[in-house]
């Protein structure tokens, strides 16, 4: 049977002795070995890991990761036109049973949003792609605060991801306690 150093290198790895399931005594054995060596292969898979868990930690786009393509803009002209159009497919009360508040209040919040954050205005993202809109964002947030549904429901009618909706979340009930806190809380 021919072996070449591959297999070598294969059957040194598989090597039982080498590896314990002890992972203090497989270092302390280790270093005793190739002191320098090792120590330096150490500090690498350190480096390593440490990059990983920063690249973890920034935001934006993702290597290897599958965009959804949700058409943003469908999202938007859906929801305007059941809710906030001059005669929409839904009439007021169903708006007020399903958001828990006039529509003409509801306008005004986004208004203020809208006028108070540059989160809630919408603009065009560095690839040319209309973001969402403030009624997009605001609605998920209003769904997820009303009702206690997942971030991710309202993906299939407003057409926002998770990480879009908890962050729209997290900054609405932000500012509407800087907005309105010093007079209704």
């Amino acid at each position: 049977m021919e072996m070449n150093n591959d297999d070598v290198a294969i059957d040194s790895f598989s090597d039982s002795s080498v590896w314990s399931s002890s992972d203090d005594s497989d270092i302390d054995e280790l270093l005793q070995d190739d002191g320098v060596e090792m120590m330096s292969l150490l500090v690498d898979m350190q480096a390593i890991e440490d990059r990983a868990k920063l690249m973890d930690q920034r935001r934006g786009s993702k290597m290897g990761r599958v965009t959804i393509y949700r058409n943003r803009a469908l999202g938007h002209e859906h929801l305007m036109q059941d809710y906030f159009d001059e005669v929409p497919t839904y009439p007021p009360r169903l708006f007020r049973r399903r958001y828990r508040m006039r529509r003409s209040l509801f306008v005004k919040i986004v208004t203020d949003c809208e006028e108070a954050s540059h989160y809630f205005k919408r603009r065009r993202s560095a690839a040319g792609i209309m973001g969402f809109s403030a009624y997009q964002k605001i609605s998920a947030a209003m769904r997820v605060l009303a009702y206690g549904v997942p971030a991710d429901y309202t993906d299939e009618y407003l057409r926002i991801g998770q990480d879009t909706t908890t962050e729209s979340v997290r900054r609405f009930v932000k500012l509407v306690i800087k907005l309105y806190g010093e007079k209704y809380l």
